[in-house]
């Protein structure tokens, strides 16, 4: 999670991010929800690159902790990077970056088709702590 997303998440914040989210043409956030109830458990979304890498979007996700290891990060990285090639006909490349020790995130990439592609040592800080991240791709078909 990036030092912008807000902790403790309150419902004030909610509402910001989706005010946020929804201002731009074409919406590039949204939310991961519940099938039964379109109960809110997360969100994903992506940012564009631009100049020389405009064919490059990086996707970004996180669900509730109540709803970790249950499949769903995997399932909805999957279905949002089908989503994103169809929608977004330039875009060659879709990559993400975990945080070194976010083995679950890691994971989940992996197991949509995501390839590991490289390591950027020390190069965040959170919480006071330096952190590597790790660089994930996933390429249209073709590429």
């Amino acid at each position: 999670m990036r030092n912008a997303f807000p902790h403790p998440y309150r419902v004030e914040d909610a509402a910001e991010w989706i005010s946020v989210a929804t201002s731009t043409s074409p919406i590039h956030d949204y939310a991961i929800c519940r099938p039964d109830d379109n109960t809110v458990i997360g969100g994903i979304g992506l940012k564009s690159k631009d100049d020389v890498r405009y064919r490059t979007m990086q996707i970004g996700y996180w669900l509730g902790e109540e709803h970790w290891r249950q499949g769903i990060a995997k399932e909805a990285i999957s279905v949002f990077s089908g989503w994103t090639f169809e929608q977004f006909k330039h875009v060659l490349r879709i990559e993400a970056e975990v945080y070194e020790g976010n083995d679950s995130s890691a994971r989940a990439l992996e197991k949509a088709g995501y390839t590991f592609e490289a390591k950027n040592r020390n190069v965040i800080e959170k919480m006071g702590v330096v952190r590597s991240v790790l660089v994930y791709c996933k390429f249209r078909h073709g590429y």
